[in-house]
This record gives C-alpha cells, sequence and structure tokens, in this order.
C-alpha cells in the first residue's frame, strides 16, 4: 500500500525498483496493485500515485492500478476529479479510486491545514461528495452542498460552442471502483462505505480480532439500503514475509520481531526483511492457505523474482475473507508497510 525504504536510499532508485514490482505482479497474474502517497516522508518515496501510475499504464497489460490512497483533503475536489477521470481514461479502466483524508500530520503542517485528524475527516467527506457531484452532473454543474465549503460551477465562463467550462467524466460508467482504507476497530466510517456502495480495505495493522467488526459494520451499511454485502467486495491487508524455502520464512519472521525489538530499545526500529506491497490475485478454485509465512520466490531489490510466470506458491496466499479469492503480498519494500488514512 505505501513503499518504504531506509530513509538514506535514493529515490531514484527506489521508485525504479517499485516501478518493477508492480510490472511482475502484472506477470504473474495479480489482480490489482494499490499505491499510496505522502509528502513530507523520507522513507515513503511516492509523492503522488497518479503520477507514479501513469507511469505503469503502457508497461502492465491487466492488473488494476489504485490509489493507495489519495489523500482527498491536500488539493480541491474539482482538481482530484478531473485527475482521477483522466487517469481513468489513460488507464482504460484499469483504475480504482482508493481514497482517504490524509493521516500524516507533518503532510498538513506543510500544507498549512488544521492538524486535528477530525478536521481532515471532515474535509474528506466534503471532498468526496464533490467528486461525486461533479462526475454525476453535466456543465456548468453548479454544486452547492448543504454545509459543504466546496462550491463547483463554472456558469459565468461557460461557452458550449467551444467546449469551455466541461470536465472529464470518468472511462468506467457510472464511475471507477471506490476503495478506502479502515484502520480503527469498529469503524463507523465502514456503515457509510456499505450504504454509499464503497468498498473497504482493513488495514495490515489491524489486530485480527478486530476485523470481524469491520464486516460488520459494512454489513449493516449495506443492510440500510436494502442490499447485502458481497465478501468479494471487502480487502484486507496483510504483510507476508516471501524468502527463498520453508526453513527461512519459518526462521525469519522471529528474527524480524527480535529485530524489530531491539530497535526500539535504541531508539530507533530498523527493517531485517522486506516484507512486500499488497496486491490481489484472483486465483478461482484455490483455498485459502495457513502457510501464509511460506513462498518459494527469491527477493531481489525490486521486490519479488519469481521462478517463471505460472501459478504462484502456496505460501502467497493468506486467510482472508473474500468469498475463496486470496490475497497475497508482493511489496517492494526495504522496510514496514503503513497505510495512509482511516475512514472512521
Amino acid at each position: 500500500m505505501m513503499p518504504m525504504h531506509p530513509a538514506h536510499r535514493d529515490p531514484a532508485e527506489t521508485l525504479q525498483e517499485d516501478r518493477e514490482a508492480v510490472i511482475l505482479a502484472d506477470k504473474l497474474g495479480f489482480h490489482d496493485a494499490f499505491v499510496g502517497e505522502h509528502l513530507t516522508d523520507r522513507c515513503e518515496n511516492v509523492t503522488n500515485s497518479f503520477i507514479f501510475l501513469a507511469t505503469l499504464i503502457a508497461e502492465t497489460r491487466t492488473i488494476k492500478l489504485g490509489t493507495g490512497t489519495s489523500n482527498l483533503s491536500h488539493a480541491h475536489p474539482t482538481l482530484i476529479a478531473a485527475h482521477a477521470a483522466m487517469f481513468d481514461h489513460l488507464a482504460k479502466g484499469r483504475f480504482i479510486f482508493g481514497i482517504s483524508p490524509g493521516a500524516l500530520a507533518s503532510d498538513a503542517e506543510a500544507l498549512g491545514m488544521p492538524l486535528p485528524m477530525e478536521e481532515r475527516n471532515k474535509l474528506f467527506a466534503e471532498a468526496i461528495d464533490v467528486i461525486l457531484a461533479i462526475w454525476e452532473r453535466d456543465a456548468p454543474y453548479d454544486i452547492d452542498l448543504p454545509g459543504n465549503r466546496f462550491k463547483v460551477s463554472t456558469a459565468k465562463t461557460l461557452l458550449p460552442e467551444l467546449g469551455r467550462g466541461f470536465m472529464y467524466k470518468p472511462y468506467q460508467k457510472p464511475r471507477p471502483e471506490i476503495v478506502g482504507t479502515v484502520v480503527a476497530p469498529h469503524s463507523k466510517g465502514v456503515i457509510a462505505m456499505g450504504e454509499r456502495d464503497f468498498h473497504p480495505m482493513s488495514a495490515n495493522f489491524l489486530l485480527p480480532h478486530w476485523l470481524a467488526s469491520h464486516w460488520a459494520n459494512y454489513s449493516t451499511g449495506k443492510q440500510n439500503v436494502g442490499q447485502k454485502a458481497n465478501p468479494a467486495d471487502w480487502r484486507v491487508a496483510r504483510t507476508i514475509f516471501v524468502a527463498d524455502d520453508d526453513k527461512t520464512a519459518e526462521r525469519a519472521p522471529r528474527h524480524l520481531q527480535a529485530a524489530r525489538a531491539g530497535g526500539r530499545r535504541r531508539g530507533h526500529a530498523r527493517a531485517a526483511a522486506r516484507p512486500a506491497r499488497h496486491l490481489r490475485q484472483r486465483q478461482p478454485g484455490r483455498g485459502p492457505d495457513p502457510r501464509a509465512a511460506r513462498a518459494g520466490g527469491r527477493l531481489r531489490r525490486a521486490g519479488l523474482r519469481r521462478h517463471g510466470l505460472g501459478r504462484p506458491p502456496a505460501g502467497e496466499a493468506f486467510h482472508g475473507a473474500d468469498g475463496g479469492k486470496s490475497h497475497a503480498a508482493a511489496r517492494p519494500c526495504d522496510g514496514f508497510q503503513t497505510i495512509s488514512g482511516d475512514m472512521t
């Protein structure tokens, strides 16, 4: 979801490594790849997920490219609506619109925004309402929603004969799939996702015993609008360690935990292994495999290298509630995964 690298690494190198990992994932048949964005984190190298993902459109064939997430509090919703719709056309529908408020406080400070998360959540809620209204309406739009600070209109400058005053609508009709990351247990935002036909992604660092609360709330949201929740619409992110053989895979997590504990004692945590970027793969007919820590590939700096392009080994599946479709990790990172925002 968010590539992370040691702070001393050259972003010119790490960005290419991350690109190579997504290109490889496409060749291996993964369903989607989400890439996040932060402006002010030296370890997280992607500052704009649209720009990064745009470099992958021509070099991939089937994988869907998802903003993971686009931080809606960082820009006017008109900009994000126009950029997302254009990206959808460039990708010819291989696009998933991942959204969140943007949780990094230093990003907010650099943008001169209010630091409290409650205010960013409010900006987020207002922004997505306006984005959807832009996609649903025709020029001159005249968007003035109650209690919403964002007003959008081209009425004063509209020139239909010249095509001026019109904005893109998405390539996908009526809109791309919208996915929101969820971190908090019992998140009320998941109810709203169900009501609005957004799809939740439960964050990788959510403790397993809280996962059921996300599904319960999503189901409640669907019930509120007279629909039944579909498990295939729920993504569950989990970090999976990839090693050369079973023995290493079983031993390495213990060493990793020890290294992290030692790092905290020294005042800093350093990565002892390379967990992978979360990617989603559809594998009909394969059930979840409990041996989530095992894998048969080889690691390289660009991430996961496979001995061929056939069916991924069982170690890449993890037990998720997705109706038999497994999720896999292939994250080309030198550090640990983070999620860029929370819909609470």
